[in-house]
C-alpha cells in the first residue's frame, strides 16, 4: 500500500488499515480518524481493511475520510488514485479467488518480516465477521512464496513469519491441494539460508502429518507455536462453530511437546462468550493450566452484527470484563513461571528495537548494552564452533519495529451479508365483532399505560438506557473540552446515530457549550433539541387523504424479517377500526407461504380483505387484480405486500420494478406511495437497505419498527438527516396498538432519556 500510495503521488496520505474484530477496535479507528484530520487538515485521509470492507458506509459518513477502499482493491496500484476514481471504492470480496503474493514491502527497519500465504477463510465460526470482510481462503503458491522469502532473507530479514487468517487451511485451492506442512518444508529446502521461521495461528485439529514432521526435525521451525483455540468449554466451543474440541487442544500440545519436548504454546480465547455460565469459564480457566499455555490474547466477547452469536443469549459485559481479567492473570501467573525456567539459560536473541529482542520461544529478552562486546565475542566464538547447516544470526541495531507485532496473529484471526432471518408473527385467534368492539374501546383508554409517550419512552429504554449510562459516565461536572467531545461523538455513534449526524451534533453542541462545564443534564437537553431540530422536517404522517384517486395504493416494501406483514396488518387496522377506511390487502410476495399466511391472519383481525394466489403466482398478477377488485367495491386504502428477500440480490430488485410497471397499466398514478419497512435492530445496516431499494423504486416513506427490542434507536436520526424520507410511523411493541405517527419531539426525549 506505501508503494502504491507514493507512486500515486500520495505523499501526504494518511492511511488507515482497519480492523473489524471487536466494536472496540473500530471505536479506536474512528477516534484515531478524528484526530488525525484535527492534527493535519491539508492530508488525504484513506481508510481500507476489514472494517472499511465490511461497513464502508460508516467511514463514507465520516466527512474527515476523503477515500474508502476495499481489503482486494487496496492491494492495486489503479485503486489509488484519488482524483480520477471514485470515493468509495469496496468490491464484493466473496468474489475473489486468489490472494496476491505481498507485504514484503514495508517492513523495513523490522528484524521480523511477515509474509502472508493465506488469507481468507471458508469456515463460519457464530462469533466471527471476518470472512465478509477478507473473503474466502485463497492461497499463494509455493514458488512465490520461496522467492519472497529468499528477497527478505537477501535484505538481511533473519526471522520470518508466515501469516494468514486460517493458515492452516493453506493449499486446499491450489493445484495439487499442497498441505501447510508441504509447502514449508519445500520453501525451507529451496531457502536454506533462511535462519528462522515461525507460523502464526494454527488450529488444534488441522496439523498435517508433514507439519508434524517439521515440528519433530526442523530446528529453523521455531519452538513457538499459537492456538486459535478461542474457549476450552465444549459446548461453548460447539455454539461457536470451532472445529476443535477441549481434548483436541489438550492432545495438539500433549503431542508437540512428545516431540519436541521445549514447544510453547500461546493461544487466543474470548470470554464472556453468549450463554457461558461460570462452570464452562472454569473449564476455559483451567485448560490453561492443562495445556500449559504462556502466550495469551484474550478478549472479552464482542457482538459483532449479521453474526449468529450476536442474536444469542448475552452475557452481562461486566462478567465478560471480569472472566477476561481472570484469565489474563493466570496467563501472567503462567508467563512467570516460563520466563524463570528461562533464567540462566543461553537463548539466541533477535534484537528488534532498544536492545529488546526475542527468543526462538518468544521470549522478550533485554540485552544489557554494557556486555555488548561481550555479547558479539560469545556470537563470534558460536560461529566458528557452529555447524555450517545451523542458522546463522547477526543481531541488527538499526530498526524501529514496533514490539506489540506479536499482537499480529490475533489479528489474522479477525474477526456481512446481514443475516436477516424470517421471523413469524404469533397467530391471533379469530374474534367475534361483539370481542373486537371491546377490544377497540380498550385499545382507546391508555390510563393505565401512560399512553403513546409513555409506551415509546419504554419501548426505547434499551437506547436510552445506553445513551444515558455512557453520558453520565463522561459528564459528571467537567469542562467541555476536546476530549470530552470526542468521547460524546463516539457514544453517539455507538447508539448507531452515525458518523455523520453524531459530528454534526457535536459541533452544534460545541458552539454553544465549548469550555464551558457541563454536566448530564445540560448533555441531555442540548442532544434532544438537536435532535428534534434533523427529525422535524421528516415528520410527516401518511396522509391517504391527499390523493384523489380511489384506490389510494400503498406498495409495502422490507427485507424478511423486518416486521413487514406485521406492520401492514397494524396499518389496517389503523384505517378500517379507528379511521373507518375501507381497506385491503394484497398478498404479492408469492415466494413465501408464511408471509401469505400471516396476512390472513391479519386481514381477518382487522376486518378487511385479503387478495391472494397460490404461492409461486406472478406478483404482478396479485397486484394487478387486487387494484381491479379495489376499484371495483370502492376501497379507499390498498396496500400490497412485496417479496422481502435480501436486498442486494438483482432478482428481487427486478420483481419490484416489475410490478410497479404493472401497477401503472391499471393507474398512471399510482402506487401513490411507497413505504420501506426497516427493522431498527439491523442499526446502521438500514442505511444499506435504503440505499438499495431507492435504486429500484421511488421510496416515498419510512417505518421503523422493533425500537423496544434494540439498543440501534438513533438510527433514526442518521436516516433522517441522510436521506431526508418522511417517517410514518415507529413500532416500539407486539401489541396492536405499539405502531404510532411517528413525532420528532417525544422521539427525540425518549431517546435521550428525558422525561
Amino acid at each position: 500500500m506505501r508503494t502504491h500510495a507514493k507512486n500515486a503521488g500520495l505523499g501526504d496520505a494518511i492511511i488507515f488499515n482497519t480492523c473489524a474484530v471487536t466494536k472496540e477496535a473500530e471505536r479506536q479507528a474512528r477516534q484515531a480518524i478524528r484526530r488525525a484530520r484535527r492534527e493535519n487538515p491539508n492530508a488525504k485521509i484513506i481508510v481500507t481493511g476489514c472494517s472499511a470492507q465490511i461497513d464502508p458506509q460508516t467511514y463514507a459518513q465520516m466527512e474527515q475520510v476523503d477515500k474508502i477502499i476495499g481489503n482486494d482493491l487496496k492491494l492495486q496500484a489503479e485503486t489509488w488514485g484519488l482524483e480520477s476514481a471514485e470515493r468509495v471504492l469496496v468490491n464484493d470480496i466473496m468474489s475473489v479467488k486468489e490472494t496476491a503474493g505481498h507485504l514484503i514491502e514495508g517492513v523495513e527497519g523490522h528484524a521480523r518480516a511477515f509474509i502472508q500465504v493465506q488469507n481468507g477463510c471458508d469456515h463460519r465460526c457464530t462469533f466471527c465477521i471476518i470472512p465478509y470482510g477478507r473473503g474466502n481462503s485463497r492461497s499463494v503458491a509455493i514458488g512465490e512464496i520461496a522467492d519472497q522469502v529468499r528477497k527478505l532473507v537477501a535484505s538481511g530479514y533473519n526471522e520470518i513469519v508466515m501469516t494468514g487468517v486460517d493458515v492452516t487451511s493453506y493449499g486446499a485451492d491450489l493445484p495439487g491441494t499442497p498441505s501447510l506442512g508441504q509447502m514449508i518444508r519445500r520453501v525451507l529446502a529451496l531457502v536454506p539460508e533462511l535462519p528462522r521461521l515461525r507460523l502464526s495461528s494454527l488450529d488444534p485439529v488441522e496439523i498435517d502429518d508433514d507439519l508434524w514432521r517439521l515440528i519433530a526435525e526442523e530446528p529453523r521451525l521455531m519452538p513457538h507455536l499459537h492456538m486459535s483455540l478461542q474457549a476450552g468449554d465444549d459446548m461453548i466451543l460447539k455454539r461457536m462453530k470451532r472445529r476443535h474440541l477441549r481434548a483436541d487442544a489438550i492432545e495438539m500440545c500433549r503431542r508437540a511437546r512428545e516431540l519436541r519436548p521445549d514447544m510453547v504454546f500461546g493461544a487466543d480465547i474470548i470470554a464472556g462468550f453468549p450463554t457461558e455460565t461460570e462452570e464452562m469459564f472454569q473449564n476455559t480457566l483451567d485448560v490453561v493450566t492443562e495445556c500449559d499455555l504462556t502466550f495469551l490474547h484474550v478478549f472479552p466477547y464482542s457482538e459483532r452484527p449479521g453474526t449468529p452469536a450476536a442474536k444469542m443469549p448475552s452475557v452481562d459485559m461486566k462478567v465478560r470484563k471480569e472472566r477476561a481479567a481472570r484469565l489474563r492473570e493466570q496467563g501472567e501467573i503462567q508467563m512467570q513461571k516460563f520466563l524463570k525456567r528461562h533464567v540462566g539459560q543461553k537463548r539466541q536473541v533477535i534484537v528488534e528495537q532498544d536492545n529488546i529482542g526475542r527468543t526462538e520461544h518468544f521470549a522478550a529478552v533485554k540485552l544489557d548494552k554494557k556486555n555488548a562486546a561481550e555479547q558479539e565475542r560469545e556470537h563470534h566464538e558460536d560461529r566458528l564452533m557452529r555447524h555450517k547447516k545451523d542458522p546463522e544470526l547477526e543481531p541488527s541495531t538499526d530498526y524501529d519495529p514496533d514490539i506489540s507485532k506479536s499482537n499480529i496473529d490475533r489479528k489474522l484471526e479477525e474477526s456481512s451479508s446481514d443475516m436477516l432471518d424470517d421471523v413469524g408473527v404469533v397467530p391471533v385467534p379469530a374474534h367475534t365483532l361483539a370481542e373486537d368492539i371491546q377490544e377497540g374501546k380498550d385499545l382507546s383508554d391508555h390510563s393505565d399505560e401512560g399512553g403513546w409517550l409513555s409506551r415509546l419512552t419504554g419501548g426505547l429504554s434499551k437506547s436510552s438506557n445506553k445513551l444515558s449510562k455512557n453520558i453520565t459516565d463522561v459528564f459528571t461536572k467537567r469542562k467541555l473540552d476536546q476530549a470530552a467531545l470526542d468521547e460524546l461523538e463516539e457514544i453517539l455513534i455507538m447508539a448507531d446515530i452515525g458518523p455523520k449526524t453524531a459530528a454534526n451534533i457535536v459541533a452544534d453542541f460545541s458552539s454553544q457549550k465549548f469550555d464551558k462545564e457541563v454536566d448530564k443534564h445540560d448533555v441531555q437537553q442540548a442532544l434532544s433539541a438537536s435532535i428534534t431540530k434533523i427529525l422535524e422536517p421528516v415528520t410527516k404522517p401518511l396522509d391517504i387523504e391527499a390523493c384523489d384517486a380511489k384506490p389510494f395504493v400503498m406498495l409495502v416494501c422490507g427485507v424478511n424479517g423486518a416486521g413487514k406483514t406485521t406492520t401492514i396488518g397494524k396499518l389496517a387496522h389503523e384505517y378500517h377500526v379507528k379511521q373507518h377506511k375501507k381497506v385491503m390487502i394484497a398478498a404479492a410476495d408469492t415466494f413465501r407461504a408464511a408471509a401469505v399466511e400471516q396476512l390472513e391472519i391479519w386481514a381477518k383481525r382487522a376486518h378487511v380483505p385479503l387478495v391472494k394466489k397460490d404461492i409461486g403466482a406472478d406478483s404482478g398478477a396479485v397486484a394487478y387484480e387486487a387494484i381491479e377488485k379495489a376499484k371495483a367495491d370502492g376501497v379507499d386504502l390498498l396496500m400490497i405486500d412485496t417479496a422481502g428477500r435480501l436486498q442486494n440480490k438483482k432478482n428481487l430488485m427486478e420483481e419490484l420494478a416489475k410490478m410497479i410497471r404493472v401497477i401503472k397499466k391499471q393507474d398512471e398514478s399510482a402506487p401513490h406511495a411507497v413505504v420501506l419497512v426497516l427493522d431498527s435492530t439491523t442499526g446502521q445496516n438500514a442505511h444499506s437497505q435504503v440505499q438499495n431499494f431507492k435504486d429500484v423504486v421511488d421510496l416515498t416513506g419510512l417505518v421503523v419498527t422493533k425500537l423496544d427490542g434494540s439498543a440501534k434507536g438513533g438510527v433514526v436520526v442518521s436516516l433522517a438527516e441522510e436521506y431526508g424520507l418522511p417517517i410514518h410511523a415507529v413500532g416500539v411493541g407486539e401489541k396492536i396498538e405499539d405502531l404510532s405517527p411517528f413525532k420528532a419531539a417525544d422521539y427525540a426525549k425518549a431517546l435521550i432519556g428525558l422525561k
